[in-house]
């Protein structure tokens, strides 16, 4: 420039713009006119002061002598839409300019014009994609390495520690309490485990004390139960020698018939045998009726070995004895027990036994002792005068028995509480109360079963069904409840 060798200069323009990456240099004067570019079309235009690339240096129709770094480049689109890159130089009119002599501006010019140099950016733009996709990959790279540290983190100190303790969890609702989790680290998780496996011996040993309770408990039942079967059969022994106190005023009425026959024909005969040893020889048919009133005594004799002898089967007490038995005998050696009072009540007992209940397997003795119960219970609540029936016949493979009698009956409370032990609304003090009750033991004790039907001032039914045949359970002595109920 010092020179003044444009052409000079034009071709040092033209040799660095065919630079590769430089697309374009343009000189600008002072007044915006294009006085040298690389594209040989733009030569000698003005560019307008408000565009995007003069904006910079004209502010306020004004020139700025210095201009801002930030303001000296701009990004631009290329028509293919690549990225360009322009940069400004403004041409100050340097001191050394100016005051040359071949210079032809004035000293008070500060800026000459602008160099605008344009530079593509593809290649970079491509460079930076290529690395933005290089960066891309090894953050791809780098997170797959991190998350499968972290998982195998993740299962070796959480997984695997949540996974023994999800086994020692199903072990424990399987009942399993003897293992326990090995703790290896001592954060939460080892916390954790710890707390666990304490929780283990607690209820390991919360087991123990429960197991041993129950075999405690086991074993009070056992005894208590021991204690039931042997209160069972002292009721049972009190209430048959209560049935036998009231079936004693019975008995000395029943034997003192035959005993009187027996006393007033023996003093009849020892009379006549007296006068036959006075007359030295008996009168003619003086012991003529001598054989009859033998017979006589004969049979109140026999009568009065029958009495007893059933008196001795019903008092007699053993386990639970199962053989065939004759349904019509068990039922009338009950009533020639209670005949006394049957007659003494002038009570019309109504007997009805079915041919096809000829048998039954049950124990005999306590049978009849249930039969006796029953009907000493209704000839007591039966008036003077009344009636009793009792019926025998086949139900399916049960033998059903009624009992009934049209004496007081019972309430609705009477009845529900008629098989509760010591319970009872007579006022004899004889009476206590055990008669139901022991009848429910020996029936349930044969698998039957007994039901009562009672109206107030009508009656009292009592129903039995006994099976014909005793299943081998049925056939032991088994545990009595006393809180039964109708």
């Amino acid at each position: 420039m010092l020179k003044n060798d444009v052409a000079g200069l034009y071709a040092m323009i033209r040799t660095i713009g065919s630079e590769p990456g430089l697309t374009k240099i343009r000189i600008f004067n002072s007044d915006g006119q294009i006085s040298y570019s690389t594209d040989s079309l733009e030569v000698g235009r003005v560019v307008d002061r408000a565009a995007e690339a003069c904006i910079g240096c004209h502010e306020d129709n004004g020139i700025r002598s210095v201009l801002p770094e930030s303001a000296r480049s701009r990004y631009l689109r290329a028509g293919d839409g690549t990225r360009i890159l322009a940069l400004i130089q403004p041409i100050h009119n340097e001191p050394a300019c100016s005051n040359a002599a071949c210079h032809a501006h004035p000293p008070e010019q500060q800026v000459l014009g602008v160099l605008d140099t344009q530079m593509s950016l593809a290649e970079l733009d491509a460079q930076a994609a290529a690395m933005t996709r290089s960066l891309l990959i090894w953050l791809l790279i780098s997170l797959s390495v991190v998350l499968l540290l972290s998982i195998g983190l993740l299962e070796i100190f959480v997984l695997r520690p949540i996974g023994k303790l999800r086994e020692m969890t199903r072990r424990i609702t399987h009942g399993d309490l003897d293992h326990e989790i090995p703790v290896t680290t001592t954060d939460e998780l080892g916390e954790f485990a710890t707390s666990f496996n304490v929780m283990t011996r607690e209820l390991r040993e919360a087991r123990g004390e429960l197991t041993a309770w129950g075999r405690t408990l086991e074993q009070r039942v056992h005894d208590k139960t021991a204690e039931l079967e042997r209160a069972h059969e002292h009721v049972i022994r009190v209430e048959r020698m209560a049935s036998i106190g009231k079936l004693a005023a019975i008995v000395a009425h029943e034997i003192n018939n035959p005993l009187a026959g027996i006393k007033t024909y023996a003093v009849l005969l020892q009379r006549r045998l007296a006068r036959a040893r006075e007359a030295s020889a008996p009168p003619t048919g003086a012991l003529d009726d001598t054989p009859e009133i033998l017979g006589t005594i004969a049979n109140e004799a026999g009568r009065l070995g029958d009495i007893v002898r059933n008196l001795l089967q019903f008092s007699r007490s053993s386990p639970l004895r199962v053989s065939a038995q004759s349904i019509d005998d068990i039922i009338r050696r009950s009533i020639r027990l209670v005949q006394h009072q049957i007659d003494l009540q002038s009570v019309e007992l109504n007997l009805e036994i079915a041919p096809e209940v000829a048998s039954l397997e049950c124990d005999g003795a306590q049978i009849q002792q249930a039969m006796v119960a029953i009907l000493i219970n209704a000839l007591e609540a039966t008036r003077e005068g009344g009636a009793l029936e009792i019926t025998a016949r086949p139900c399916d493979d049960r033998v059903e028995i009624r009992i009934r009698d049209n004496g007081v009956g019972m309430d609705a409370e009477t009845l529900a509480h008629a098989f509760d032990p010591f319970f009872t609304t007579k006022e004899s003090s004889s009476s206590n109360g055990l008669g139901l009750a022991v009848v429910y033991g020996i029936v349930t004790r044969h698998g039957g079963s007994i039901t009562l039907e009672s109206t107030p001032m009508q009656g009292t039914t009592v129903r039995l069904l006994l099976p014909r045949v005793i299943a081998a359970k049925d056939a032991k002595e088994e545990t009595w409840s006393p809180a039964m109920t109708s």
